[in-house]
């Protein structure tokens, strides 16, 4: 049977079993409750992309916040969450990705390490390094290529073009070095020839 998300268009292809148990559907792409049903049920495709505007932001959301449940080591405490572009821009928003180190005693929200810039009219997204470079912070080297990477796979099945802006020489020249192509000497696109593995 096929679910449609009301919120956001998109229709999912689902299977019910016999199995009497609670069950909620979320949307994979903007996070609303969707479908409730007293048997388990298992998603098996999805059958309509949302439209345009949601698929990018909500897919990004959920693959960060699989990929930050999956992180074990139990140092990091972490929120996502959207915030409003700083000038009121039609088709731009942000996605921002704040980490608190558990061992610290410090009672705050934790620091922003990661933002995301969605520009929906051009089909881009543009992460400052600014931000970005405090991961290490909060998780071992290599989490920011794993990010980035997971990132790209998005932008890559959606037809989005992925930059990294605002960056120190050190960063850019690492992911020129790994195939990033160079905008200027703060801007680098990723692309299908970036190597993002760890090393």
């Amino acid at each position: 049977m096929n679910i449609k998300c009301e919120n956001c268009n998109a229709v999912f292809e689902i299977e019910l079993t016999e199995t009497k148990v609670n069950c909620q559907y979320t949307c994979v792409f903007c996070w609303a409750n969707i479908f409730k049903s007293d048997k388990h049920f298992r998603p098996i495709k999805i059958v309509t992309y949302p439209r345009k505007g949601v698929a990018v932001p909500g897919m990004i959301r959920t693959t960060i916040n699989t990929f930050m449940n999956n992180y074990k080591d139990g140092l990091v405490s972490y929120k996502l969450f959207f915030d409003p572009y700083d000038e009121p821009k039609k088709d731009w928003e942000k996605l921002h990705l704040r980490c608190e180190n558990q061992n610290e005693k410090k009672q705050n929200d934790g620091s922003i390490v990661l933002e995301i810039i969605f520009n929906h009219s051009e089909n881009h997204i543009y992460i400052p390094t600014v931000l970005f470079t405090g991961i290490f912070i909060f998780l071992h080297q290599g989490m920011r290529e794993k990010i980035l990477s997971l990132i790209f796979n998005v932008c890559e099945l959606l037809g989005y073009r992925l930059f990294i802006v605002d960056m120190v020489e050190s960063f850019h020249e690492n992911l020129v070095q790994r195939g990033a192509t160079c905008i200027d000497y703060e801007t680098v696109e990723i692309t299908k020839f970036t190597n993002l593995e760890i090393q």
